[in-house]
């Protein structure tokens, strides 16, 4: 529910717990979350297993896992996220102009 309160932007990556890209990309985005911590940032990043729930939004095709989502505040057509290090998810939160939180 997290993903479309208004208010708030969400990276949200859809994973399968079997998968070895997502197993990869854990790391990764565990230190993006603390990066977003550190610098501030007006964004939750969330992950949810996608082979134990179902996304009933539209817009929330899954092509694959991962498959990460950025949701801006207030919106309900989630955008898919390129990119699988922590510096490319940040660097691309950073070009979409997300805001230190308070700001």
């Amino acid at each position: 529910d997290v993903v479309f309160e208004s208010n708030r932007n969400v990276l949200l990556e859809v994973y399968a717990p079997w998968c070895p890209h997502c197993q990869s990309l854990e790391p990764q985005y565990e230190e993006l979350a603390q990066e977003v911590e550190d610098q501030g940032l007006d964004v939750v990043v969330a992950k949810m297993d996608g082979t134990k729930h179902n996304i009933p939004w539209q817009g929330f095709d899954i092509p694959g896992y991962p498959t990460i989502f950025y949701v801006p505040a207030g919106a309900t057509t989630p955008e898919v996220v390129p990119g699988r290090s922590a510096a490319a998810l940040l660097g691309w939160l950073q070009a979409k102009g997300v805001a230190k939180r308070g700001s």
